[in-house]
């Protein structure tokens, strides 16, 4: 199960059966989430294998530790990620989570994350050759 999802806010669910329906969700991409709306789909897409963030600004270290509060991305082997706000500390709290990691896709990745992605033997992907593979108009 795919998600792609281009707003700025998730409108009235009906939460108890849309956080069943997130449990078995594979690949989330989102593009200028807010803070409710991504705490709310990382929090539930339990078995997420793949995760794209587009403009994500108010993706910080306290929200990540938010998230990561109830869902460890145990299970996420892909991750790019184009402008967030995390710091160098949180994008690497972030990896070190995603214990299935095996492709990473940074905007501006610097010299330090190449380095520990080349030690872990995780393909460095360009934002752009994963956006376009995936068909992804942004």
């Amino acid at each position: 199960m795919h998600l792609h999802l281009g707003c700025s806010a998730i409108v009235q669910w009906d939460i108890e059966a849309d956080s069943n329906n997130f449990r078995q969700l594979e690949k989330l991409m989102v593009r200028e989430v807010d803070k409710e709306s991504l705490v709310y789909l990382l929090r539930n897409s339990l078995k997420l294998k793949e995760l794209l963030l587009v403009e994500a600004l108010c993706l910080d270290d306290t929200l990540l530790h938010k998230i990561l509060e109830k869902n460890s991305l145990c299970h996420v082997n892909t991750i790019a990620v184009y402008v967030c706000g995390l710091s160098r500390e949180g994008l690497k709290e972030l990896i070190q989570k995603c214990v299935n990691l095996e492709r990473v896709a940074f905007a501006n990745l610097d010299a330090d994350m190449t380095t520990v992605a080349e030690d872990l033997k995780w393909d460095i992907i360009s934002i752009h050759s994963y956006i376009t593979k995936n068909l992804l108009v942004i």
